[in-house]
């Protein structure tokens, strides 16, 4: 039989009111005792039994009995008794079962994983349901994944232990937000009525997340992505679906690598930077020691120390060939979370660009020249009207040209060349707005040519921009043009050398780009 408990032990003390009950009881008045010498000698042997007799007649008192067990009811019923039983209840549910399967489930602070652990513990929860509630699942990866919906509690058993642990972050709050459009289905785009699938308006609507909570996006710890996942349990209450957490996961240790960058120089491409970011977990100081391969060949190792709840930077310098590389770091000491111990990042083989430059005769000599210094290119020079195919080039310049000088079917290979994913760098030249048929390609709208002096200021900044100087640049000549609509203009032409009001930059477009087709379009207004 389970323990009896008092909801108010307190009361007890009131059974101290049958003290002064006893004691009254004993002091009342007795008969006034008159005595019979015929009778002595009975008085003599009553005197003799009236201490034995006294608890007797005590207990026969009806009076008194009936007061002591009314006062103690009372007082029981004051301390107000209970005890605890476990009946087990089966419930109709249309249930969601979420289940956090990113990777920090793979830990092993719970044996064997955390993502075994919560199938167990999903196990339980739907032994408890009825045979008539209905269950969904979902996914919480990084895009929530619904693997099944309104079934019997078979089918999820099935579906339970089939599913497994993926190496994404997890998505929480989106994946209650589903679950809300699983247990209330809006109204279909052809008009139909809410859906009442399976019992859904009688059933209690529950929504079970098993997860570790581990602070990951839209678990409202700080993720970048997705719905905060307090914020959509504040959405779903209105619909009247319950949600209950249940918790996997025993704190275990853990130190990662959250970050992982890698490139080559862009003057020395046989040198290579690494840098990578390693977080500490714990409560505590940690002396953390990485290994870096290259190519499966250990080359390098760094050791620094981290403090608790602290990332840490590690990076450094080497040396590779032209070919493809794949580094490898991997952190020496082991915790409960092995999977953010290792990261990889590759090199890719120093790729060269081949260039068509079609240039007049001796015109654009010192822009080949450059073209031909950078070991990352191939270029190829063509003077017109002999042009080769190009299909095979990555980007086609076109230089100064005379209109004399190009074919009529020319034109119209830049723009099928363009369109199937080709790049054209168009460069003003004296002739440029005598070719009808780079209009519709260029991303801005010609005009006539200017002879006046102008500054060149950047108005939108873009890496290929980073190291170049224009503001020592003065242009003498150049077109009046318009940008067109969804031209990106990264610098303008301001006439006069004057510096622009209110910090904003008006002027003629001195380099713009638009993607035309499959490709894109670059519009050089100085040359």
């Amino acid at each position: 039989m389970p323990p009896i408990n008092l909801m108010n032990s307190w009361a007890l003390a009131g059974l101290s009111l049958l003290i002064p009950l006893i004691i009254l009881y004993l002091l009342k008045p007795k008969p006034r005792v008159v005595k019979f010498p015929s009778i002595m000698f009975i008085m003599r042997i009553e005197e003799s039994k009236k201490y034995r007799q006294f608890f007797k007649r005590f207990v026969r008192d009806p009076l008194l009995i009936f007061q002591i067990i009314i006062i103690s009811l009372l007082i029981l019923a004051i301390a107000n008794p209970f005890f605890m039983v476990r009946e087990e209840k089966s419930t109709t549910e249309s249930a969601v079962f979420i289940m956090d399967s990113s990777a920090s489930m793979q830990a092993t602070d719970i044996k064997p994983n955390r993502f075994t652990r919560s199938k167990i513990l999903a196990m339980d929860v739907l032994s408890r349901l009825s045979d008539d509630s209905s269950v969904s699942i979902i996914l919480a990866e990084n895009i929530p994944i619904v693997v099944l919906r309104d079934e019997k509690k078979d089918a999820a058993k099935s579906v339970i232990n089939r599913v497994k642990c993926a190496d994404t972050q997890s998505n929480t709050g989106d994946a209650i937000l589903l679950a809300r459009d699983i247990l209330c289905p809006r109204k279909s785009e052809s008009g139909g009525d809410y859906a009442d699938n399976r019992n859904k308006k009688n059933a209690n609507k529950v929504v079970y997340i098993f997860s570790d909570f581990s602070g990951s996006t839209g678990t409202g710890t700080g993720g970048n992505n997705g719905t905060d996942i307090r914020m959509a349990e504040r959405l779903i209450s209105a619909d009247n679906i319950t949600v209950r957490y249940i918790k996997i996961g025993g704190g275990g240790t853990n130190i990662g690598i959250t970050n992982i960058n890698s490139r080559r120089f862009p003057t020395e491409r046989d040198k290579f930077y690494l840098a990578f970011t390693v977080k500490n977990f714990n409560d505590w100081e940690s002396w953390v020691g990485a290994e870096i391969s290259i190519d499966n060949t250990s080359v390098y190792s760094l050791n620094k120390t981290i403090q608790p709840h602290s990332d840490e930077l590690y990076h450094l310098e080497g040396k590779i060939s032209e070919h493809e590389h794949i580094i490898t770091v991997r952190l020496k000491d082991s915790d409960n979370f092995l999977l953010d111990n290792i990261a990889f990042t590759l090199i890719p083989k120093v790729k060269k660009s081949r260039v068509l430059l079609i240039s007049g005769d001796k015109s654009d000599k010192y822009l080949g020249y450059a073209l031909e210094s950078s070991r990352d290119i191939e270029v190829e020079t063509a003077v017109p009207p002999i042009l080769p195919g190009m299909s095979g080039f990555d980007v086609v310049i076109l230089g100064s040209v005379s209109k004399a000088s190009i074919l009529p079917g020319t034109l119209d290979d830049i723009r099928e060349y363009v369109n199937g994913s080709g790049h054209l760098v168009v460069l003003a030249s004296a002739d440029l707005d005598e070719f009808a048929g780079l209009y519709e390609l260029l991303p801005v709208e010609l005009g006539h040519l200017i002879q006046t002096d102008g500054a060149i200021r950047i108005c939108n900044d873009h890496e290929v921009l980073s190291d170049v100087i224009l503001s020592t640049i003065v242009a003498k000549r150049y077109f009046r043009s318009d940008a067109k609509n969804e031209t990106t203009v990264i610098a303008r032409i301001i006439a006069g050398n004057s510096q622009p009001a209110g910090g904003v930059i008006d002027g003629e477009p001195a380099i713009a780009y638009w993607r035309y087709g499959a490709g894109k379009v670059v519009y050089i207004g100085i040359n």
